[in-house]
């Protein structure tokens, strides 16, 4: 058995990889290569080329082939195949009318425009002119009655079967994979570009090639609809089709009014209540098709509480009120239940009312909602006031009473730290019951005994554990007095509020540095604050009465965005209105995965002469009324410390917009070169002093702050390894040359040069999907140009949105095994499978799995390396 893995049947190695690969997606469930059954009642379009002519090309033109799999002659005549490019639509002019007969089994070359390099092609069948891009397009394939037949979307296409091929080149071609084993036809054809075709050396056929049989399928195809059979809103459409050339669909639709009996389906059906839809296929000659039946639901808003009753599966359709954002989990809630939000694509923050639909998902008995892309999600209300949070008990936390406070926006208060179990993962007591608490926070410290925590819960397996929100939510005396803003630079004419965690206390001040008593002014509205103070104050609850708290306030002028931004990670002005900021407009602010603008940068046209300062600021907004790039503006607002995700991220300083008005316009700032003729990039250290200095030039993580919102350039980086995602975000890796050299792989990736030296010059850049699988040593065609911004745990460049320049693949060829297979021996391998993840795309599995059995020759144990797979609510590598 081991020798026909290795030797007789090579594709069958390649499918068990693909199976399994795609099997960690889906762990403990059935994997599944394709969403459609292989189909071959239909000619199908097996191969496209778009270099032809072009330098280092195969051949002289463009070509696309098709390929009839069915045991009967087909006539294209009133046929055609269209060409668009990659973001274009269809249209005549890119359109080749089809004339002659494709005979089973058989190809069909069309040959298209050309140049003056590369090889002929065989003699063509058919031939026009049209010119179909090297790297990224589609073509479809259109019968005489007008029918999409087939599709293929290659590179960064906007149209494509399930998911596009790889981005060809004027080495490769796009080529349909067989469907029966040692045949070589080119069959394969389960709707989904990614699998059915391999990105390799054209091969171009003609009608005069061998002909290459399959196992055809008889009778007609089962009825498919879409959207999958589910509950969903009200107005849906749902669409009845069948893969069978020619065919017509009946159907029979079953409403609360009774049935309509079978008839031709000429259009969408409008979901309007619950229904079951039987269908089936017809066509003259040909006996009826299986009858396929679906059942829709219909979809409605419910309570938090009746969403938590959904399975597994099922789509749910809430809404409640953002109590904690924490990395890609949006906990939300109304009065009487919470509920976990799991990578959602939403422009929201802490306190704003959300209504979201999706899929009901359980992880590790984490009840959570993914989003579906025709399932709704929005912001209804922004500013909505968080909830307040529910008092309970270390023993309501057990694995008996926890279920009711999953997800909640809870307190509890005299929590000691007991023990840490691994780091992030505390054992907590408060009145003798213990607890988990599950937070990098540094204020968690084993000993410490704090009055109250505010979080929300968390279920990971039977152990429900309580996230802290920030340490700000970690109070170790709720008898004292909070000043916000806090000690620092003053606006003049700002206010200062006072308050206490304990609430109805009264608290007493003083201005003139007297330390105060009962006697002293009682605090009721805020303070204005127009020179040079220091307001001293107590908490004072009967017959108790705190420590004097004090806080001391520097009178400025209103500042500018580097006096904002200052030389630090938090700004001075946290929680300030600033007035009159002016500022150019560089860039908008979007959202990864859809594009949504959700604010504008804007920079300094007079900075400072202070590198350690940045010179740009994000300004936050969804309103449409927005600024023009290149406008001059001046901007009113509240300065703001954004946290997008997990309480232990850095934050980004923002203005909240209250006004802006046009000044003019102006040229952009010249953006900063980072690297070798501009700045530095530090290449060994990240922090060294935990914070305590702010010294760009040495820390990694002071020189990105220094340049947050600024406009930078990367001189065409180098990309070191494939991308990863986080909620929409595509991450890609990427080197620059800096003012000391790397140490480079062959392939063109970063060595690590010394222990702890995690190479910080790495720059990612943030961008929506690029449309390609991307792979060390691939280089951007030109500079990268855009803002530095902080996202998902790191500082990142963040390209205008569509403003992303070209990938040139690497001509670097994957290292093939010199070991020879031994059918006696157990051959065993490890390999690096670089940032596979949940969600990662078809087409890096399929190239995964071609690797497998091509370069390391289809070992019989496999150990992988760099793999991510969720466990419950974490990711696991």
């Amino acid at each position: 058995m081991r020798s026909r893995l290795h030797r007789g049947k090579p594709l069958l190695s390649l499918f068990l990889a693909i199976v399994i690969l795609v099997g960690i997606i889906v762990p403990l469930g059935p994997a599944r290569l394709a969403e459609a059954s292989p189909s071959t009642d239909q000619v199908v379009i097996s191969q496209v080329y778009g270099g032809g002519g072009n330098s280092g090309a195969e051949y002289k033109n463009d070509f696309i082939e098709l390929f009839n799999p069915t045991n009967h002659p087909v006539n294209l005549t009133g046929w055609k195949v269209r060409y668009a490019s990659a973001a274009g639509t269809f249209n005549p002019e890119n359109e080749t009318q089809l004339t002659g007969i494709i005979q089973p089994y058989s190809y069909f070359l069309i040959e298209q425009a050309g140049g003056t390099n590369g090889a002929s092609l065989p003699t063509n069948d058919l031939k026009n002119s049209i010119n179909l891009s090297a790297t990224n397009g589609k073509v479809d394939l259109i019968s005489s009655t007008g029918q999409r037949v087939d599709l293929i979307g290659y590179g960064t296409a906007s149209e494509y079967e399930n998911s596009p091929t790889a981005a060809l080149s004027n080495g490769t071609a796009a080529i349909r994979k067989e469907l029966t084993t040692g045949q070589s036809d080119r069959g394969l054809d389960t709707d989904h570009n990614a699998l059915d075709f391999i990105v390799t050396k054209p091969d171009p056929r003609n009608s005069a090639s061998p002909a290459t049989p399959v196992n055809p399928v008889n009778g007609l195809a089962r009825v498919t609809a879409n959207p999958e059979p589910n509950a969903w809103p009200a107005g849906t459409e749902i669409n009845l089709s069948n893969a069978s050339v020619g065919a017509s669909v009946y159907a029979d639709v079953y409403t609360s009014g009774g049935n309509t009996g079978y008839e031709l389906v000429t259009g969408p059906i409008v979901l309007q209540e619950p229904t079951r839809i039987d269908a089936y296929a017809a066509q003259d000659g040909v006996d009826d098709g299986p009858v396929a039946s679906f059942n829709y639901d219909l979809l409605a808003p419910v309570p938090v509480a009746d969403a938590r009753l959904k399975l597994k599966g099922e789509h749910v359709w809430t809404e409640g009120i953002i109590t904690h954002i924490e990395g890609r989990e949006i906990y939300i809630q109304d009065d009487n239940a919470g509920i976990v939000l799991y990578d959602y694509p939403l422009s929201a923050k802490v306190g704003d009312k959300v209504s979201v639909a999706g899929i009901m998902e359980i992880y590790n008995n984490l009840e959570e909602i993914k989003p579906h892309p025709l399932l709704p999600s929005q912001v209804v209300q922004e500013n909505a006031g968080v909830p307040q949070p529910l008092r309970i008990e270390g023993a309501d936390l057990s694995s008996a009473n926890g279920e009711e406070y999953e997800a909640r926006l809870v307190y509890l208060e005299d929590v000691t730290i007991k023990s840490m179990n691994k780091p992030g993962e505390y054992t907590a007591v408060q009145n003798g019951q213990e607890f988990s608490i599950y937070s990098s926070l540094p204020k968690l410290v084993v000993g410490n005994t704090f009055s109250r925590i505010t979080g929300v819960i968390k279920q990971f397996g039977n152990v429900y554990q309580l996230i802290p929100l920030n340490n700000e939510a970690i109070v170790e005396d709720m008898f004292s007095v909070v000043a916000s803003p806090g000690s620092g630079p003053i606006i003049s004419g700002g206010k200062v509020e006072l308050s206490s965690p304990t609430q109805g206390a009264d608290i007493h001040y003083t201005l003139d540095g007297s330390d105060p008593t009962n006697s002293s002014p009682l605090y009721a509205t805020p303070i204005s604050v127009d020179q040079d103070v220091t307001i001293k104050a107590i908490v004072v609850s009967g017959a108790e009465v705190s420590k004097v708290y004090e806080f001391k306030y520097t009178i400025t002028d209103q500042p500018r965005i580097a006096d904002i931004q200052g030389e630090t990670h938090t700004s001075p002005f946290k929680g300030q209105t600033v007035q009159n900021i002016e500022g150019v407009v560089t860039q908008y602010g979007y959202t990864f995965s859809n594009g949504n603008i959700k604010g504008f940068y804007i920079q300094d046209p007079q900075p400072d002469d202070n590198p350690n300062t940045s010179d740009a600021i994000f300004v936050y907004t969804t309103s449409p009324n927005r600024p023009q790039i290149g406008d001059l503006v001046t901007v009113n607002g509240t300065v703001d410390e954004y946290n997008e995700g997990s309480a232990s991220n850095l934050t980004s300083t923002q203005i909240n917009l209250q006004s802006f008005q046009k000044l003019g316009t102006e040229e952009l700032p010249e953006p900063v070169t980072l690297g070798k003729g501009g700045r530095p990039i530090p290449s060994a250290i990240i922090d060294n002093d935990q914070f305590g200095l702010f010294d760009p030039e040495e820390d990694a993580i002071d020189f990105y702050e220094s340049l947050e919102g600024m406009l930078v350039r990367l001189e065409q980086p180098t990309i070191i390894s494939p991308y990863w995602t986080s909620a929409g975000t595509y991450n890609i890796p990427t080197r620059v040359e800096n003012h000391v050299p790397d140490v480079i792989t062959p392939a063109g990736g970063l060595v690590l040069k010394e222990d702890r030296n995690y190479n910080p010059q790495r720059l990612l850049i943030a961008y929506g999907n690029p449309g390609q699988e991307v792979s060390t040593g691939d280089v951007f065609a030109d500079d990268v140009v855009g803002v530095i911004g902080y996202n998902s745990g790191n500082f990142k460049v963040i390209p205008p949105k569509d403003g992303l320049p070209a990938i040139n693949s690497s001509s670097f060829q994957q290292e093939v095994s010199t070991i020879e297979v031994d059918q006696e021996r157990l051959l065993v391998a490890t390999y690096n499978i670089e940032n596979f993840y949940p969600g990662v795309g078809a087409a890096k599995i399929n190239k995964l799995a071609e690797s497998m059995v091509h370069h390391i020759k289809s070992p019989d144990i496999i150990g992988w390396w760099k793999c991510r797979i969720i466990t419950g609510r974490r990711m696991m590598e």
